[in-house]
């Protein structure tokens, strides 16, 4: 994504003011459009060819794809940097006022109890990165359902926003909690499907950005693996929090190495009785 630096932050606060092109085509441009850009990601051989654009970057502005190195907002989040990002967005971070105006809006119209549960949760397409880059088991929604179930006995008329990339999800939570369940109107992708690739773009940065500061003026955020949700914890420091993966992932996995070892098991079994019947 475009990055400005420190210095000019102050000075420019449109993307289309900083390359000098209009926003429909700055929205629709792949990275590789920009010229002079660092572009790297992981793992790089996931974007091949020509890097050189047509849109001319400015010198002292950085275009890059790649996870910082310290990872923030993924397995584990770190709480010590939760009011240090939050004091670096307060004093460099500026929202348009239409973006600011839909999230007051929205605000306004849904969050009518007093308690208000965050629910952030990526879909099954985030299950590669989870098993591949932490070793962990995809959790589905019935561990995010436990949580929320847990504090509903509490506080029986809290209402339930749900922010997540998967149209199916909503579906479930929907079932489950009826009226109860708060959502932004956002793309969503299909079951398995990402919707960095199904959709892409600004508009869809801008749903991200408007649902992760509304899951941080939630009362509780319940949240999985995510960038989404450490932001969110950002915005609002003093927000607490349960990181489903720290609470079920280790019993799940157990759970699976022991269902895979029951499974070849009985495979072993039915192949030894099928030659003894030979």
């Amino acid at each position: 994504m475009p990055g400005n630096t420190i210095s000019s932050l102050s000075l420019v606060s449109k993307v289309e003011e900083v390359f000098q092109e209009s926003l429909d085509r700055l929205i629709h441009a792949s990275i590789h459009e920009y010229s002079a850009a660092d572009i790297t990601h992981n793992p790089p051989e996931e974007y091949s060819g020509d890097l050189r654009g047509s849109i001319l970057v400015p010198t002292n502005v950085k275009v890059t794809n790649c996870w910082a190195d310290f990872d923030p907002g993924q397995e584990t989040i770190h709480e010590d940097r939760r009011a240090i990002f939050h004091d670096l967005i307060t004093r460099r971070v500026r929202i348009i006022p239409s973006i600011q105006e839909k999230i007051e809006q929205f605000y306004q119209a849904s969050f009518t109890e007093a308690t208000v549960i965050g629910v952030h949760m990526r879909g099954t397409e985030r299950s590669v990165e989870v098993m591949g880059w932490y070793q962990k088991p995809h959790l589905d929604e019935r561990s995010y359902m436990r949580e929320v179930d847990r504090i509903l006995k509490k506080t029986p008329n809290a209402q339930i926003f749900l922010a997540t990339d998967t149209q199916t999800t909503v579906e479930k939570f929907r079932e489950r909690y009826g009226d109860r369940l708060i959502t932004y109107d956002a793309q969503r992708s299909d079951e398995g499907q990402s919707p960095h690739l199904q959709f892409g773009g600004a508009v869809l940065g801008e749903q991200v950005l408007i649902e992760s500061i509304m899951l941080s003026r939630t009362n509780f955020l319940i949240h999985g693996i995510s960038n989404v949700a450490f932001a969110a914890l950002c915005f609002n420091p003093a927000l607490n929090h349960l990181n489903v993966y720290s609470k079920y992932a280790k019993s799940k996995a157990l759970k699976m190495f022991f269902l895979s070892h029951v499974n070849s098991g009985i495979q072993r079994l039915k192949r030894q009785v099928k030659r003894v019947i030979k």
